[in-house]
């Protein structure tokens, strides 16, 4: 890294913060507009406090369609069943038990937004199941979680794709290194 003062690191982050603040507001400002047949079909499973950001950002796309959510505690479930019907004029299906929403055949993705050491039995099982994964971070638990993830991703053809918000912007180096 080049030498930068604290001051001109200090100017730099929130520059890069306020312009991604900004980007993230242009391309949410309008939904695209996609046919109903071109749209994912997807699932949450988990409805806490990521997973309800998670399903936001998702429909705010206008590339969706939240067909299912799941998750152990009925008002967390309720409340995130209740956004998507506000958002779409459509309730998406409520379950407890997420191996009900792996044997849909109408689903295309998951939401993995569970607590964490849910993470890998879900995901292994959404590539079983045929589904490609968005997952919240951490992936895995161990090495040996993560590794059983990534040969069920290839084994079964599968997109996985952990959320790494927050951790793989270029000023975050900058600030480690600093």
């Amino acid at each position: 890294m080049s030498s930068i003062s604290r001051r001109n690191f200090i100017g730099a982050s929130t520059t890069a913060a306020v312009g991604t603040a900004l980007t993230a507001v242009a391309a949410t400002a309008e939904e695209k507009k996609v046919s109903e047949n071109d749209k994912l079909n997807i699932a949450l499973i988990g409805c806490g406090g990521m997973g309800g950001g998670d399903l936001r950002d998702h429909l705010k796309t206008g590339e969706t369609n939240c067909v299912a959510v799941c998750d152990v505690d009925d008002s967390h479930a309720n409340e995130k069943a209740n956004q998507v019907e506000e958002h779409s004029g459509k309730r998406p299906d409520i379950y407890k038990d997420f191996r009900k929403v792996l044997d849909r055949d109408d689903i295309d993705t998951v939401i993995v937004a569970t607590p964490d050491h849910w993470h890998a039995l879900i995901a292994i099982s959404a590539c079983q199941a045929g589904k490609d994964v968005y997952c919240e971070k951490p992936l895995a638990t161990s090495i040996h979680e993560g590794r059983v993830m990534v040969d069920a991703a290839e084994k079964y053809g599968r997109i996985v794709q952990i959320g790494t918000q927050q951790r793989s912007a270029e000023h975050y180096g900058d600030a480690i290194d600093f």
